[in-house]
């Protein structure tokens, strides 16, 4: 026989009734909770999806896959979230296959010139923490004079000269001006006396080493390559007549 249930009892059980309840219902509301997230990342990729594809970039860049990330087209607005770091990625990935001789070396070169030019104009109009400025203005002044470098004849180099002086005075005002900047202008400047004749000169030749004093390159990455280019310096004064 069922004995009665004492009141002690029957208080006890709606007790535990109603905390196994609200126990369902927070549970029920951390769960949609869960999916709501899920569903507005997956939305916010839908709207922007630059996202989802600098997480494919990254993992590209990461493994190496250098030449996969630069022959990706890539043409997401300048102000859309991630563009900043995506167009750095690509930049970088050009410029280090240029760096090799090769049939594609000018290619390259011009992809990371143009993406890291892209770079900057993101970053000016999406500030991203993790888009480094100084990175990007010395990336372009580096590929900028490898560019040259590869030049395929006269005027190609002269244009890509003028282009690499226009680029390394820009980056005088920003966070790349020393040693990038005034190096760069230093050496542009001097390549350009270079090319234009064997002779004369000599105020050119004057600016360039005025430029490279103001580099403070020494005790940096630009040491060495600003002893060089001092050398040039002094050997096209003394080649031209030129007062020290």
């Amino acid at each position: 026989m069922r004995r009665p249930m004492h009141a002690g009892a029957r208080g006890g059980l709606a007790r535990a009734l109603i905390v196994a309840c609200a126990a369902m219902m927070l549970a029920g509301c951390d769960l949609g909770q869960q999916v709501a997230a899920g569903a507005g990342g997956a939305i916010g990729q839908v709207l922007n999806p630059t996202m989802a594809e600098l997480q494919e970039v990254k993992a590209l860049h990461g493994r190496g896959a250098f030449a996969a990330v630069a022959d990706r087209s890539v043409s997401c607005e300048p102000a859309q979230e991630g563009c900043g770091q995506l167009r750095l990625l690509r930049a970088d990935s050009c410029r280090r296959l240029g760096m090799n001789a090769g049939p594609r070396r000018r290619e390259y070169l011009d992809c990371a010139i143009a993406n890291y030019g892209a770079t900057l104009v993101a970053a000016g109009q999406r500030p991203d923490p993790m888009v480094d400025r100084r990175e990007a203005e010395s990336g372009l002044l580096d590929a900028s004079q490898r560019r040259r470098d590869a030049a395929g004849d006269r005027a190609d180099a002269a244009a890509q000269n003028d282009a690499l002086l226009r680029r390394a005075m820009a980056a005088q005002a920003g966070p790349a001006a020393r040693p990038a900047g005034f190096y760069y202008a230093a050496d542009a400047t001097l390549n350009g006396v270079l090319q234009a004749g064997t002779s004369g000169g000599c105020v050119r030749i004057a600016e360039a080493e005025r430029l490279l004093d103001q580099a403070g390159a020494d005790g940096t990455a630009f040491g060495r390559p600003a002893q060089d280019l001092r050398r040039a310096i002094a050997a096209a004064r003394s080649a031209r007549g030129c007062a020290a």
